[in-house]
This record gives C-alpha cells, structure tokens and sequence, in this order.
C-alpha cells in the first residue's frame, strides 16, 4: 500500500513539480486528457499559477499526493460549475499517478479524498468524470469508488491517426429522496 503517501490541495508554490508530473502524464498517455503535451509544455508560467490559484483558493482544487511529503507522485483536480443551474455538478479530471505508484493505492486515495472535498461542499450533488474506455484498471477504481457508467462516445478523442472511445462516469455524493 502507499503508507507514506500525504495528499495535500496543491498551491502555486507546487508549480514546478505539477507542471513536470502533468507533463509526464501527457506523454505516456494522450489519450487520456484534452490537453496535448505540446499545448502543457508551451503554456506560459503564468497560466500554470492561474491553475494553482484556482486551487489554492480552493475554487477548482488540485489534489497532490506526495511521497515522504516531497515527491509528488500523483494529483486529480475537482472542477465544480459555477453556473446556477448545473452549480450541484462538478467534474473529477485529469487524475494521473506516476508509474512507479500505480496500482499502489495512490489513485484510490487521491479519488477517496477528491470526493471527501467535495461532500464538504453542500451544493454538490454529484461528481462527474471522462475515462478512456480502454482503461479498465482506472474504470474499476472509479466503480470502486461508488461511479457507474452512463454513457459512450464513440471516437471522443483523437491522437495522430488514432481514435479513442471515451466512458462517461458518475456518483451521487449524497443519499436523497426525490
């Protein structure tokens, strides 16, 4: 299991050690996340520090777990909406851990904690995440972490000449009655 692993919202005095992890997650797997490695390598510091602040100011948290509280080895960002209508909606995204720590737990704490922060927050009603379709390690522990599939697009995704299928997964973060 990961016994030295602390999570901790990320801050923009974390930039440097985001930047690289996220980078690495890029290019081993495209398919995984909008955002090219390209488009992360050549984004200005300041629009990493937009992130962080947006993090640190607990409006879109980025979640880091950290070994031996230096190395991170894995972050996961909460996105809730802020228009009126959809404010009870928020997105889990871009959840990455480093090769080296996965299938170690890591991923299972960073999810459990991104769903504690987010029960914290009385509006939400549910969490909501894109996954790759083909990545059936990350979808059993989305389902182990009370997320049921809902949905398929076909060819969401595109990488060089490659189509990716991506699965649309959901959690109510609350038992209620309608």
């Amino acid at each position: 299991m990961s016994a030295h692993i602390s999570i901790r919202q990320l801050d923009r005095r974390d930039r440097e050690r985001y930047f690289s992890l996220r980078l690495r997650g890029l290019e081993t797997h495209p398919q995984a996340f909008a955002t090219s490695a390209e488009e992360w390598r050549t984004a200005p510091p300041e629009k990493i520090d937009a992130l962080l602040l947006l993090s640190e100011d607990n409006k879109e948290p980025i979640l880091g777990a950290f070994y031996s509280n230096t190395e991170m080895v894995g972050s996961v960002c909460l996105i809730p909406e802020t228009r009126e209508a959809v404010r009870h909606k928020a997105s889990l995204a871009a959840l990455y851990v480093h090769p080296d720590w996965q299938q170690k737990g890591v991923g299972t704490q960073l999810v459990r904690e991104t769903l504690r922060l987010a029960r914290e927050r009385h509006e939400l009603m549910l969490i909501r995440l894109v996954v790759d379709s083909e990545n059936t390690i990350a979808m059993r522990l989305f389902e182990k972490a009370s997320f049921f599939l809902y949905g398929r697009e076909p060819q969401a995704r595109r990488v060089g000449d490659k189509y990716y299928d991506q699965s649309y997964m959901l959690c109510f973060l609350h038992d209620f009655e309608s």
